[in-house]
């Protein structure tokens, strides 16, 4: 799916898209990707699209976008390492853990046989950006990512270490398990 994606610090104060194009979000729907002339506009427009779409509120999601896209930024040349906890190595619990504890102050277990026991478990057409998604990647493995919207999810991936990817790509559509909603 090609859908605009911003990678920014939070306090830019100017973003230039480009494209003005229609294309069928994860949901079904169809979106209109816009062209933005900084922040405030980008904002008011995912404000708006929160409040059709419900999502959570209780911790703004503009903050909460803001903040996993951010923390992508800190951690996007870090490779996977199993058992990591670093930027010289993580794995997908240990990213998960250490994003809700330094961007959201939340403290998650340590491994991703833990955290699918915490939260509200939710259906996957009821995904909101901060959600926790799951996957079973093999017999005994297991692995989690924080959902962002539009069917894309922040990760430490096995091949590719911190990374953005979507749901519906074939390999994640496939090995879903489930989704844990964390209070804000």
């Amino acid at each position: 799916m090609k859908t605009l994606r911003i990678y920014t610090f939070v306090g830019m104060s100017l973003l230039y898209f480009t494209g003005c194009s229609v294309t069928n979000n994860f949901f079904g729907t169809k979106t209109t990707t816009q062209e933005y002339n900084n922040v405030e506009e980008y904002n008011k427009a995912i404000y708006n699209a929160t409040n059709q779409t419900n999502i959570q509120k209780d911790f703004s999601v503009i903050t909460i976008e803001n903040q996993l896209l951010q923390q992508y930024q800190e951690w996007k040349n870090t490779k996977y390492k199993y058992g990591g906890t670093t930027k010289n190595g993580v794995d997908c619990s240990a990213f998960v853990q250490n994003t809700f504890q330094s961007k959201f102050n939340i403290r998650l277990p340590r491994t991703t046989k833990l955290q699918v026991n915490v939260g509200e478990e939710i259906e996957i057409e009821d995904l909101k950006t901060g959600d926790l998604v799951f996957f079973k990647t093999g017999y005994n493995q297991r692995h989690v990512g924080i959902y962002l919207s539009n069917g894309d999810f922040l990760h430490a991936s096995t091949k590719n270490g911190v990374t953005i990817s979507n749901l519906n790509n074939p390999y994640y559509s496939r090995n879903f398990w489930t989704a844990k909603r964390i209070n804000f």
